[in-house]
């Protein structure tokens, strides 16, 4: 872009060495080059602003995936199942981990397929 940005000072230059000769065509060509210049800065702030957003988004993914593939020790699993339990819909069969602590606080759990009561008996 800044390429472009050159040729079109370039060319302004050449055109204002000749404005007397052709006034309707100086005159038309900087109104274009004005627009075009323009554009080309609306274009680097654009992309100047992505650049940012995308490595704002790939250190949240790098964080995210840090996360998720830390390592877990086998006391962490077993905390985990301390306080989860599976339970299978009687209805669909759907299979479910819930925490212990909403089986004994609650009377209904809905099955997030069919809608049954997990809790029922």
């Amino acid at each position: 872009m800044d390429n472009i940005n050159e040729k079109i000072k370039t060319l302004y230059k050449i055109l204002e060495n000749h404005k007397d000769e052709n006034t309707e065509v100086f005159k038309a060509a900087a109104e274009v080059m004005e627009i075009l210049s323009k554009e080309i800065s609306d274009l680097k702030r654009a992309i100047d602003s992505i650049k940012e957003t995308v490595n704002f988004l790939n250190d949240d993914v790098s964080e995210l995936q840090d996360q998720l593939f830390e390592e877990v020790s086998i006391e962490d699993l077993e905390d985990i199942s301390d306080n989860y339990d599976e339970i299978e819909c009687k209805n669909c069969g759907k299979k479910l981990y819930l925490e212990m602590s909403a089986i004994k606080n609650n009377d209904v759990i809905k099955c997030p397929d069919c809608g049954a009561n997990l809790l029922e008996k």
